[in-house]
């Protein structure tokens, strides 16, 4: 049966005998000692492996996640499980290195004596006891090519198989020779028997060089666990606000990144590029740099509206809200057509509100695509909305003509570049539009006429004719 004991656990007599048997490497002890190598123990250099395997981690992970444009969420999480990693790696080996000076350090090892196996790693020992030995066989593993390779002891107890891995021959043979010569010999103490078996291995390898002075041992404790280790108390604590901390910088770390990645994939391209910078609030450190880039772009787009068109009021009152509309990431030209009472002066006095909101909108969307030939594609939108203020305010007035006469439609639109500011400049531009009912024709026909005529009217005083 194996216990598992940390070496703050162990009695003081069990510990100096571990710590006896590492400091003379099993010379003058009552047993067979092989050292990391020989046992085969790759958790002696694991401190190694981790100091370099922990920075790389770090770096690969930071590479991965450079110029990232994912959430910074994902990103932090993905950050916080390298960085954490690769950190514990690096905490592993201060440990490591800090564990050695420590004065109940046993280090990394196997022992045999007629009693345990003893297994030591590092601050810890795994114990197995031998007390129901029956034998023990040693088989030698050579390559391909014949030579050595390992050699695999397997321990016959009365109530199951204990094998071992050894990587010397000699020491193979001798720990098989060992044990079954404590098989054989039955009379005297622990320690007596150990020593004896050791002579008979000594003989059978020609090596009588041992004598009573060098027995530095007289009796084989039997570990006891007479502390708790706390070690893995602090180590809770300690992980989860680890984990906490490592996230949190993580995550400023992600915003930061995906932050410049942003501004790196939309600086110097169109303004709807450069928007989407500032659609995302969690953009702030080339913000203004954004800004000023779709700044150059409006001012552009304000000058071709001076040049293009044949209205002076409202080329100007439409330049001022593109202006305007340069920091806002979606720019879009609030259009609000007021609505009368039904009456015979307004149109909702003629037209369902049903059909002048689907006139409205098809009015809207011919205008954008106007404005879009004069100032670029995605630099400006409008979208109605019900409610004002509105940066466009419409209101229509019906003129109905006498028999044979033409009917007008009146129209008067208000611009305003910042519709919620009191002292905000406006600029208004007033316009008609006419149209002769047909014989028999009904007043809701030529309103709604007239009423669609408004989009043409007003495109042609914005710029040149549409294709």
């Amino acid at each position: 049966m194996e216990q598992r004991f940390e070496s703050e656990e162990l009695d003081q007599e069990t510990l100096e005998y571990l710590q006896k048997a590492v400091k003379y490497q099993g010379h003058g002890m009552p047993g067979i000692y092989l050292n990391s190598s020989q046992a085969h123990l790759p958790a002696a250099y694991v401190h190694i492996v981790a100091v370099i395997c922990g920075p790389i981690i770090m770096l690969v992970t930071l590479g991965f996640t450079w110029g990232s444009l994912a959430n910074p969420v994902g990103t932090a999480l993905f950050q916080t499980a390298g960085f954490f990693l690769g950190g514990w790696m690096i905490v592993a080996f201060v440990r490591c290195l800090l564990a050695r000076a420590r004065s109940d350090y046993l280090g990394y090892f196997k022992f045999v004596d007629p009693l345990f196996i003893w297994h030591g790693t590092g601050r810890g020992v795994d114990v197995t006891s031998l007390s129901m030995l029956l034998g023990a066989e040693v088989r030698n593993t050579h390559n391909e090519t014949g030579n050595y390779k390992s050699s695999t002891l397997r321990i016959d107890l009365a109530d199951r198989t204990v094998s071992m891995e050894v990587r010397s021959e000699s020491k193979g043979e001798q720990l098989e020779e060992f044990l079954n010569a404590l098989v054989d010999i039955r009379t005297g103490s622990p320690t007596e028997r150990g020593y004896a078996a050791l002579e008979r291995v000594q003989s059978l390898d020609g090596d009588d060089d041992m004598d009573e002075d060098g027995q530095i041992v007289e009796t084989i404790p039997e570990p006891r666990r007479v502390r708790s280790a706390r070690g893995w108390l602090l180590t809770a604590l300690l992980l989860p606000i680890a984990a906490i901390g490592v996230f949190m910088i993580s995550y400023q770390l992600a915003v930061v990144l995906r932050d410049d990645a942003t501004y790196e994939a939309v600086k110097g391209k169109p303004a709807p590029n450069l928007r989407f910078y500032l659609i995302d609030r969690r953009n702030t450190r080339h913000r203004e740099a954004v800004i000023g880039e779709l700044g150059r772009h409006h001012e552009l787009a304000a000058t071709q509206v001076l040049n293009n068109g044949r209205e002076a009021e409202l080329q100007h009152g439409l330049a001022d809200i593109i202006r305007e509309l340069k920091s806002d990431p979606r720019p879009v030209v609030t259009v609000w057509f007021k609505r009368g009472e039904k009456g015979p002066e307004v149109p909702a006095g003629y037209l369902s509100d049903e059909h002048l909101q689907t006139i409205d909108r098809d009015m809207i969307r011919d205008f954008s695509q106007r404005m879009d030939g004069v100032v670029g594609t995605g630099m400006v939108d409008f979208g109605e909305v019900t409610e004002g203020p509105a940066r466009m305010e419409v209101v229509s007035k019906v003129v109905p003509g006498k028999a044979n006469e033409p009917w007008r439609l009146e129209w008067t639109v208000t611009l305003k570049a910042k519709p919620l500011a009191e002292d905000g400049a406006t600029r208004t531009v007033r316009m008609q539009t006419s149209l002769t009912p047909a014989q028999g024709a009904k007043p809701a026909d030529t309103v709604r006429g007239m009423y669609r005529a408004f989009s043409v009217e007003l495109s042609k005083r914005i710029g040149p004719p549409m294709p």
